[in-house]
């Protein structure tokens, strides 16, 4: 099967997970359950939530939903490598061979280095971060244990996850010594976790998530350069938080980076997105907010995870569901966070993104 030139895998092996996710697939959440969803009272969604296979301890603070979100997707990725037959997620990681990882650890690897940022801005800020008011909450969903991550930050022993690893972590102190900007922190990480699921999916020869992955990292350098341009940042910053790997090169975006936002699109109108980025200008000019925008691309995406559906005899399938599914999480946390803030349905709607079914 092939769509917009990308070629899915047929592979029998797959026959019967296939046919697990279609299962699956019939407790997600479609459009017409999440409208009904957030015009519910908070406590309402949760004693649903059981009904979609949402696991909900009668024991647990109920108030605690990204507990109850991130225990879901922990289920899911679990069920995934099962039925990949990829074994257990934790192994030696060494970003220096990014061959050794197998195609579900994308999966968890943003977990991972959601606590390097947190194990790198706690070196850098001190005890000045570490408050009662804000302590950090270290994820305990990565390949890497939590506890691990700490003692290679408190030792120093950087190069335990490769040498390409170390030249991060001294880059971000370097240049946080010098601009005492701690957003180094996040761009840099960004920019090594990205790399590494390129590497990951390229090695794998996924045309499937190549494509999801080449779109997303236009998409992250396209809202930088805008977001950028709203706040008349420097082109040189722009340039330091540019992600490779997309189809869209650094020396096309530093063309246009001092031209205005339908410019900009119109520049960029060969993409298959031509069309998000010709409406997102418009609701960017319209409301002065990138958030309609990022909702539209975060809709392709989604629509391009919708594609695996169609194939029925490989991986695809199985990666476009649980990639979905961490949009229902996303949809989900919004329609609780809004209830809990006393959102109207309508508000709470109008940034929702399209459901993988």
């Amino acid at each position: 099967m092939n769509i917009r030139g990308i070629e899915f895998t047929s592979d029998v092996r797959y026959i019967y997970a296939v046919g697990k996710v279609r299962g699956l697939e019939r407790y997600m959440f479609d459009r017409k359950i999440l409208t009904r969803m957030a015009d519910m009272s908070y406590d309402e969604i949760i004693k649903m939530l059981p009904e979609y296979e949402y696991t909900v301890s009668s024991e647990a603070d109920i108030y605690d939903y990204e507990s109850i979100l991130n225990d879901e997707l922990m289920r899911q990725y679990q069920l995934i490598r099962f039925l990949v037959g990829e074994g257990d997620r934790h192994l030696s990681v060494n970003f220096d061979n990014t061959d050794t990882f197998n195609l579900t650890s994308a999966l968890y690897l943003k977990y991972d280095f959601y606590n390097f940022k947190l194990a790198a801005k706690q070196k850098i800020l001190g005890d000045t971060y570490i408050t009662e008011s804000l302590r950090p909450n270290y994820s305990q969903s990565g390949l890497i244990s939590s506890e691990e991550i700490r003692s290679v930050f408190r030792d120093e022993y950087y190069t335990r996850y490769g040498i390409r690893f170390a030249r991060t972590v001294e880059d971000i102190f370097t240049a946080y010594d010098i601009t005492k900007d701690a957003s180094v922190i996040e761009n840099r990480f960004d920019r090594l976790l990205y790399t590494v699921l390129r590497e990951i999916v390229t090695h794998h020869n996924n045309g499937f998530l190549m494509y999801y992955y080449r779109c997303f990292f236009d998409f992250y350098n396209l809202k930088n350069l805008y977001r950028f341009q709203l706040l008349h940042r420097d082109m040189e910053l722009y340039r330091d938080s540019y992600l490779s790997g997309g189809a869209v090169s650094l020396t096309a975006l530093l063309n246009v980076y001092n031209q205005g936002p339908e410019e900009v699109a119109a520049a960029f109108g060969y993409t298959d997105y031509a069309t998000v980025l010709q409406e997102g200008v418009a609701q960017l000019e319209a409301t002065g907010s990138l958030a309609p925008m990022e909702r539209m691309m975060d809709n392709f995406l989604i629509d391009w995870l919708k594609s695996a559906r169609l194939n029925s005899f490989g991986i695809e399938p199985l990666l476009g569901y649980v990639y979905g599914k961490e949009y229902e999480v996303i949809n989900l946390r919004r329609i609780l966070v809004g209830r809990l803030n006393n959102l109207d349905g309508r508000q709470i709607m109008e940034g929702m993104r399209i459901s993988y079914v």
